[in-house]
């Protein structure tokens, strides 16, 4: 196999219901450039059983202790070879044209790129609250162009430009935010690509949902307060952001569906659970911004 043009970096843990539809769609790709395959897995369920017995040609990294998505990716990104990296995870199901225009784009693109993410079907209405409160600025009938950033479940960057900015901090979650606070501060910017379009797949009921967007928020406004540069004043304006999310939040989700003319009708249905999960991001980034203050 001729040297890998394109290395794909999966972060994976207990992933065992999605990970053989993820690994799949890969193998399935409409490329010319050769790709490798790298996964770093620290799951306790047997993805890393899964993926030796049915995917032999990916390369797999597996990790007794547990692994936080940064440093898993940085492992997988140091035992890779590709001059360009790919970024997809465990629970997503890529286009069969995903990489080519991801590929494409950072051809001429001097920082990160990214592309649709859909709500892989079926899907319960906490699935699609999760959806609306974490992946609508990525949502299908998103016009290509800049972006703010792009989530790693879907992103690419040149390993010279990766090696630039400096790896993804380790020991923390949201580390895809403070690399893309790194990038802008450096002059690049994100692109979004809208032919490099994803699937994306959420488990789990109601109280998983709140769990999650807590857990999610807190560690964001934590990762604010360590290296996204608030002063006093800032944090302050930070925490009265947060305590208006569960309302504005939903407001911009629907400006963003009815002008997309996407989702309408599963919006609406998971309006209710999207308030819970909204307020529960914003109570989880006020905690995140109060503790990470103490520290």
């Amino acid at each position: 196999m001729p040297d890998p043009a394109i290395s794909v970096i999966i972060a994976c843990r207990n992933a065992r219901p999605t990970i053989r539809e993820c690994l799949g769609s890969l193998a399935a790709q409409s490329t010319s450039r050769p790709y490798e395959i790298v996964v770093a897995d620290s799951s306790t369920d047997g993805t890393d059983l899964v993926i030796a017995d049915e995917f032999p040609c990916v390369k797999l990294l597996h990790f007794h202790e547990r692994k936080w998505p940064g440093d898993a990716r940085n492992a997988a990104i140091a035992a890779s070879r590709g001059e360009k990296l790919a970024f997809i995870d465990a629970d997503c199901v890529a286009s069969p044209g995903w990489l080519e225009p991801l590929a494409q784009a950072l051809d001429r693109h001097d920082g990160t790129a990214g592309g649709e993410i859909a709500q892989a079907a079926p899907a319960s209405l906490s699935s699609w609250a999760a959806y609306f409160c974490e992946f609508s600025h990525w949502m299908p009938g998103t016009a290509a162009g800049p972006v703010f950033e792009v989530p790693t479940c879907n992103m690419g960057v040149r390993r010279a430009v990766f090696d630039q900015i400096g790896c993804f901090l380790e020991g923390v979650y949201c580390s895809d935010s403070e690399f893309h606070w790194r990038l802008r501060a450096s002059g690049r910017t994100a692109l979004f690509v809208p032919e490099a379009r994803v699937e994306h797949r959420t488990e789990g009921g109601w109280r998983m949902l709140i769990h999650h967007e807590f857990f999610h928020g807190r560690s964001f406004g934590h990762m604010r307060v360590r290296r996204g540069g608030l002063n006093r004043r800032r944090r302050w304006a930070a925490r009265l952001g947060a305590a208006a999310l569960p309302f504005w939040l939903p407001v911009k989700t629907a400006f963003r569906v009815w002008a997309r003319r996407r989702y309408r009708r599963p919006f609406l249905m998971a309006l209710p659970l999207l308030f819970l999960a909204s307020a529960a991001w914003g109570a989880g980034e006020l905690a995140g911004y109060w503790s990470g203050e103490a520290e």
